[in-house]
């Protein structure tokens, strides 16, 4: 209920990224909420009652514009991400604001060579996912991405989400923090706790 304006945006449509629960108290009682994704979450975001002149299609190299909502305009392109063979048009994002360039990698495994565009950009900041199995990068690999995208800050995500991992030694944060110091130490690593507000300026 706290929700009335901003942008929803979907990388693929597990249910971890696309709650549908969420989604259809947001199309009745928020009705100034927009919706974005690959075509795939336009399907899904269709069928729970999302009106067309409520979502934005990313696709692929395409770079959308949004403005005209209560944060000051800003740019989403949708980049290569390989969640496997169900989610064959998952993508991962990069958002433009005001200077500053955030990489979100979305759900993704480790495929450097299809990641050029996104090097090309060097992102201030990169958002890995660190869980390491059904098809994302691990700790390890998430650091070396964050290298190789020459990113200046990396605030590691989607861990300690499904029983079962809690156990998986190259899927922690610890383990991204230490990656991350012997991988990629021109990084700083930013491990959040949930509800905390990060603050991020060029000046760092």
């Amino acid at each position: 209920s706290a929700v009335t304006d901003g942008l929803w945006v979907c990388t693929h449509c597990h249910q971890d990224h696309l709650d549908e629960e969420s989604i259809a108290q947001l199309v009745t009682h928020a009705p100034q909420v927009s919706f974005a994704g690959p075509i795939s979450c336009l399907r899904a975001l269709q069928r729970l009652g999302v009106p067309p002149a409520r979502m934005r299609l990313l696709a692929p190299g395409q770079v959308t514009e949004f403005g005209g909502m209560a944060t000051s305009g800003f740019s989403l392109r949708a980049v290569y991400a390989n969640h496997g063979d169900s989610e064959p048009d998952a993508i991962g994002l990069v958002l433009e604001n005001d200077g500053i360039r955030l990489y979100h990698t979305g759900d993704t495994c480790y495929q450097p060579e299809r990641m050029q565009e996104v090097m090309a950009l060097s992102p201030d900041i990169i958002i890995p996912c660190i869980n390491g199995t059904f098809g994302n990068l691990n700790a390890t690999e998430a650091a070396r991405l964050a290298h190789e995208v020459r990113a200046r800050t990396a605030i590691p995500c989607h861990f300690w989400l499904f029983a079962g991992q809690n156990t998986r030694a190259d899927g922690t944060p610890a383990a991204f923090l230490d990656a991350c110091r012997a991988y990629a130490p021109e990084t700083v690593p930013v491990v959040l706790a949930v509800g905390e507000v990060f603050t991020y300026s060029r000046r760092r």
